[in-house]
């Protein structure tokens, strides 16, 4: 029979060699790499967390047609161009986005903006938006506010060239990357018809609704050495569930120019297109439209 202090000193001996060819091996894996690394002239940066901030302003044009509903029940009277009721000029709204990512190879996105308008027109032809029914001398007072909000996860599957991978100075390097993720909508339309005409009295319609969707797209970037580059997303959104259905796409394409280490300057153009509807019938509601216009601002990483 073997002495168990004797079994005891064995396995000491041996966890003591084995951690010692791990540590070998291990220490002359880093050297070959870094040999590889240097014969090559490249130094690979460690893989760690990153943070962007995009503070954007972007030149909006609102556009579309809308689809009220009846209040009464009674038919509506179909669709009407936003142009009418005055939604014909662009503006300025904020467009904040942040960006986290970890190594070369996942990336977090949250982005949104909100419009918010309001405006009195005489349509000059005799119409109904939903319940309310005007003539060429109405005056018909609205108001538009949307707010939409994305959040976003992307997986790298491309980069060009391979050999550049974690190389902190370099320069032509080109990526792709898949995205998902869920897009919301908070919508809200009123009009309102005014006492002048020949239309007695005031008569008015409104909708509040929120319409969620997950999201799918993809981004390719090209990098121009470290200063400056280019890239363009393209996503859809959707859920077509009836009551409540929604779909929505997205392109926006953007170049930046770093003049700081951290800091820089990006300027784009984005286009979104919206397709929200709610209700059945009469009291359907339906908004389907485009926000389009340049966009930008200042980048910041941490």
């Amino acid at each position: 029979m073997v002495p168990i202090g004797l079994v005891a000193r064995k396995v000491r001996q041996m966890a003591v060699v084995g951690g010692a060819v791990v540590l070998f091996a291990a220490a002359n894996a880093a050297a070959q790499e870094g040999t590889a690394s240097a014969e090559a002239g490249f130094s690979p940066a460690p893989a760690r967390l990153k943070l962007r901030v995009d503070a954007m302003a972007w030149y909006l044009g609102p556009g579309g047609e809308l689809d009220m509903p009846s209040a009464t029940g009674l038919a509506d009277g179909g669709d009407i161009d936003i142009d009418t009721l005055g939604y014909d000029s662009p503006r300025f709204v904020a467009m904040p986005e942040l960006n986290i990512t970890w190594g070369d190879r996942w990336r977090v996105t949250l982005r949104g903006y909100h419009f918010d308008d309001s405006h009195t027109a005489v349509p000059g032809f005799a119409g109904q938006v939903g319940s309310v029914a005007f003539d060429s001398s109405s005056e018909l007072s609205s108001s538009y506010s949307i707010g939409s909000y994305e959040a976003e996860v992307a997986y790298r599957i491309y980069e060009f060239p391979e050999e550049l991978v974690g190389v902190q100075d370099r320069g032509f390097f080109a990526t792709a990357d898949i995205i998902g993720g869920v897009r919301a909508f908070d919508l809200s339309w009123s009009v309102a018809r005014t006492e002048l005409g020949s239309f007695p009295g005031t008569q008015s319609v409104s909708v509040d609704d929120v319409f969620i969707s997950p999201m799918l797209g993809t981004r390719l970037r090209l990098d121009f050495g470290n200063d400056y580059g280019f890239d363009v997303q393209l996503d859809v959104a959707g859920l077509p569930l009836g009551d409540g259905s929604n779909a929505s796409g997205d392109v926006i394409v953007g170049g930046w120019w770093y003049p700081w280490r951290n800091v820089g300057l990006q300027i784009g153009y984005r286009a979104a297109s919206i397709d929200l509807s709610s209700g059945s019938g009469a009291e359907e509601f339906n908004f389907s439209g485009w926000h389009q216009g340049l966009q930008f601002g200042v980048v910041v990483e941490f």
